[in-house]
């Protein structure tokens, strides 16, 4: 059986975290197609971030995936935990998503260690989240082997 495909959602917009759910899950986890099992984790707080970190390092739980929203809590503390999740998981591809796009913006979460950037709302970005979650599961089965 192929490894596990972990992604963290962070977002304090509920309706953000079931939209990416229910897309992972039409065209992940019920597609008979795609073998590797797949798990989301969603984090709406700064303290619901902490403890989900820290579980996953008492787990051993990898994330593969965290999208990001930049504006938790009516702050822009996401700038503040890509670093943080690159640490803990130096693999992972950390996705921001925000419905800020101005350069400054992109250039600091690039900065920061992001690897993408989805604007919300992300309706018309569902293909680029599929295309995201499709490369890092090749890139996954290229490194273990399935």
């Amino acid at each position: 059986m192929a490894e596990e495909l972990n992604i963290l959602t962070i977002d304090d917009d509920r309706i953000i975290q079931k939209t990416l759910k229910s897309l992972i899950s039409t065209n992940f986890i019920e597609n008979e197609g795609f073998t590797r099992p797949i798990n989301t984790y969603c984090a709406d707080s700064i303290s619901m971030v902490r403890e989900v970190l820290r579980e996953s390092v008492i787990e051993n739980i990898h994330f593969d995936i965290c999208f990001l929203d930049l504006s938790i809590e009516k702050k822009n503390d996401g700038f503040d935990l890509i670093p943080v999740i690159k640490h803990f998981y130096p693999s992972c591809l950390v996705v921001v998503v925000s419905g800020d796009a101005d350069i400054d913006t992109l250039t600091r979460a690039d900065n920061a260690g992001a690897s993408g950037y989805i604007r919300k709302p992300f309706s018309s970005f569902s293909g680029r989240i599929i295309d995201i979650i499709q490369r890092v599961n090749t890139l996954r089965e290229l490194e273990t082997g399935y």
